[in-house]
């Protein structure tokens, strides 16, 4: 049977890392202990709303299936990552010695605010701006614990 639906992996597998560490382990037979892993996110928004009892007896389904915001595939997508974040918490971790890892594991993934809501497909030169300059904040934070350890 010839292969002819094509799915992103994004949809299914949004942060593909435990996809990696599985992989990793099956076809390169990698003991986890041999593993390094940096992820590196797209960026995630959070869903936060006025507590007002106003705003909150909006979240029915038109709230999520609002054509403007995308709430509902937002939704979806970040499931599923927090999901392979909360999977790959439970693997790394030693029983016998909780200080220390069974493997080398960093994610990045900055948050997007209101004023950074930005398409994976955007070409709006301002937006781009804004998210570069997340991106260079990010490196400033992060890059000397990344280079120290995946790089060295």
């Amino acid at each position: 049977m010839p292969f002819r639906n094509k799915v992103d992996g994004g949809v299914y597998c949004n942060n593909p890392t435990l996809t990696a560490i599985i992989e990793a382990q099956t076809y390169f037979d990698k003991d986890l202990a041999e593993l390094q892993v940096l992820s590196i996110g797209t960026g995630h928004q959070k869903f936060t709303e006025s507590n007002s009892k106003k705003i909150i007896s909006k979240f029915g389904i038109l709230y999520w299936i609002n054509p403007f915001k995308k709430r509902l595939i937002d939704l979806f997508f970040q499931g599923q990552t927090q999901q392979t974040q909360n999977l790959i918490k439970l693997i790394s971790k030693n029983t016998q010695n909780p200080t220390q890892k069974k493997f080398e594991y960093y994610r990045i993934d900055t948050e997007l605010d209101n004023g950074c809501n930005i398409d994976l497909d955007e070409t709006n030169p301002e937006k781009l701006d804004i998210l570069s300059d997340k991106a260079v904040r990010e490196f400033q934070k992060n890059g000397h614990l990344v280079i120290n350890t995946f790089f060295k």
